[in-house]
């Protein structure tokens, strides 16, 4: 997997040490709200465990790389359930460094890897599930060219409540270049 640079940000495949970082993001809860994540907590061996476990894969299934603005760490992108005949996959992005938010980091990770999936590896499709309550990323999401392609209702519980979640789809044709 090549590295992806932007003028802001930088994609790099994960690193042995990045276990430290996903223990600390994947533990936020507002990462867990956001992100519809394992809400038990993650503990520093399961984290060491996954990350070596993502480095070894060999399945050409998932693409993960960390988010790197002047060399600090801030989130994570990837492609995930990529299927080769169909030539569709799932995607996911999490911008964890609260003070990184709103920047402009998220859009231009989303539009590197979107490059890479529509360009490099020929997809044809993107999918995402995003919750009702993220708006900030359903903006994002629709400012790219997803498309809502569905709601699943009251299909995910937090804070003592149900909340829809949306289905959103990129078709390479579809996608805003800008």
């Amino acid at each position: 997997m090549p590295i992806l640079k932007g003028n802001k940000v930088v994609l790099r495949p994960l690193k042995s040490d990045d276990s430290t970082l996903f223990y600390q993001w994947r533990n936020q809860v507002e990462y867990i709200k956001n992100t519809k994540s394992f809400r038990l907590p993650k503990t520093e061996g399961m984290e060491k465990e996954w990350v070596e476990t993502v480095m070894l894969d060999k399945s050409d299934r998932a693409v993960i790389l960390i988010i790197e603005v002047e060399n600090t760490s801030i989130g994570f992108i990837q492609l995930s359930s990529i299927d080769w005949l169909s030539r569709n996959c799932y995607f996911g992005i999490a911008i964890c460094e609260e003070a990184m938010k709103g920047k402009g980091f998220g859009r231009e990770a989303m539009k590197l890897i979107l490059d890479y999936a529509f360009g490099n590896i020929n997809l044809h499709k993107v999918s995402l599930e995003v919750t009702a309550f993220n708006k900030n990323s359903i903006r994002l999401y629709e400012s790219l060219g997803f498309n809502e392609e569905g709601v699943l209702r009251e299909h995910y519980y937090w804070n003592n409540q149900y909340h829809d979640v949306h289905l959103y789809g990129l078709l390479k044709e579809e996608y805003l270049h800008e």
